[in-house]
């Protein structure tokens, strides 16, 4: 009996989080920054019960000044084969732009901008509950349908209060529809 409570209480707290847009489609690979000029919707589509994802504040993410939320499209024009401007409209009105150059700013690797990865070990710093591995990592591109694709994935497995064992994973696509 003990050992049935055990495995009980470990699959509890082993767990997968998903959300997703109807329809969702994989990932098309980006052959060159000409295949991402477009206009796309600032406010993703990440399904029902998903996250609010505004595709400016993944581009101007420190960024306090602009409004993410009032932005309607994010325009993505190709300068030369090293370079777009990409420009945050709000009724054709432009609240922000900036030029972004790759190699600098963003790397297409796989056909696909890995904005940010990271990975280590949890419970060292004050405060963090379980002691264990983790692993983070976003990444940007187009679906095989041609709109902007976002994805955030990550796991972590460890130990709670170094008594509980504890395994999860999540992973959080969104779809920026491209409008023009």
């Amino acid at each position: 009996m003990k050992n049935v409570v055990i495995i009980l209480f470990v699959c509890i707290l082993t767990g997968c989080v998903s959300s997703s847009p109807v329809n969702n489609e994989e990932f098309k690979s980006i052959r060159g920054i000409e295949d991402l000029q477009g206009a796309y919707r600032n406010n993703g589509d990440s399904g029902k019960g998903g996250p609010t994802i505004y595709l400016s504040r993944i581009i101007w993410p420190a960024d306090e000044s602009l409004k993410h939320e009032d932005v309607d499209i994010v325009e993505i024009q190709k300068l030369d084969d090293k370079k777009i401007e990409i420009t945050a409209l709000q009724n054709e009105i432009v609240k922000r732009n900036g030029i972004f150059e790759a190699g600098k700013e963003f790397n297409i690797e796989n056909g696909r901008i890995t904005i940010n990865r990271e990975g280590g070990v949890a419970g060292f710093k004050s405060g963090e509950p379980m002691l264990g591995l983790y692993y983070g990592n976003v990444t940007l591109g187009l679906d095989k349908a041609g709109h902007g694709k976002y994805r955030s994935s990550g796991a972590a497995a460890g130990m709670v209060f170094m008594v509980i064992p504890m395994a999860m994973s999540a992973q959080d696509d969104v779809r920026f529809e491209r409008v023009r």
